[in-house]
């Protein structure tokens, strides 16, 4: 079946894509709307908004990991800002080797969706496994910072580097968090709606900024794309 997607972009936007990061980038002071009823496809991940248009506004990366979280599948999409109030079809194509790592069946695999620092509980799809793919209805509106696949009944969590030395501090801080660390990093500080505050390669991280509260910071290793998070609050 032949698949239309109409997109008006607003006033001007960048898009970038490549094989490992980032598959889309919009950036700030644009946008990107998808027409209600066609499909929008990035990197085997397909969004189709039913009763309003979906509005992409920048700045916005939307990337897929190989990296598992937990016991997820080897396929894991995150949205650097939420999409909120999301009404349609998602789906979300894999390929079999992306299960091996979990054992998951394919006939058992389940949709799990976070929004802000929390993911949902198993979200049941329809499951075709001979051309790979869930796909989901949302008729209430939903609203979610990353996407992935699991099988049901398990808790999903961030990787943790076990194996690598790395020291966050102070904490709680009024001004400044350092990494500790011999690895070459990324850094990334999340509010607790699920958004992108700061992304850094810096050990020495600025946060006089932010108002006092709780913050997600995840330390990524760019070596092994190995993730660490942590919380941190500031006073």
């Amino acid at each position: 079946m032949k698949t239309i997607i109409k997109i008006f972009v607003i006033p001007f936007l960048l898009i970038g894509f490549n094989n490992y990061s980032q598959d889309l980038s919009i950036v700030s002071g644009t946008s990107l709307k998808v027409l209600t009823g066609t499909n929008f496809y990035v990197n085997g991940l397909s969004l189709k908004p039913t009763n309003t248009d979906l509005v992409l506004a920048g700045p916005m990366d939307i990337s897929k990991s190989t990296s598992p979280l937990g016991e997820s599948i080897d396929r894991v999409y995150t949205l650097s800002s939420p999409i909120t109030n999301f009404e349609g079809s998602i789906t979300y194509f894999y390929d079999e080797d992306e299960l091996t790592a979990t054992s998951a069946a394919e006939d058992e695999l389940v949709f799990r969706l976070k929004n802000g620092t929390t993911w949902t509980g198993d979200l049941t799809p329809f499951r075709d496994i001979d051309n790979n793919f869930l796909s989901i209805n949302f008729i209430d509106p939903a609203s979610f910072s990353s996407i992935t696949a699991s099988k049901p009944g398990i808790t999903l969590s961030i990787n943790k580097l076990n194996k690598l030395a790395v020291e966050i501090y102070p904490n709680p801080t009024v001004s400044a968090v350092n990494i500790k660390t011999e690895l070459t990093i990324e850094a990334i500080i999340y509010n607790n709606l699920g958004q992108v505050l700061l992304k850094t390669n810096e050990k020495n991280i600025d946060v006089s900024p932010f108002n006092a509260g709780t913050y997600l910071l995840i330390v990524k290793d760019t070596e092994s794309n190995t993730i660490n998070s942590y919380k941190i609050i500031k006073i």
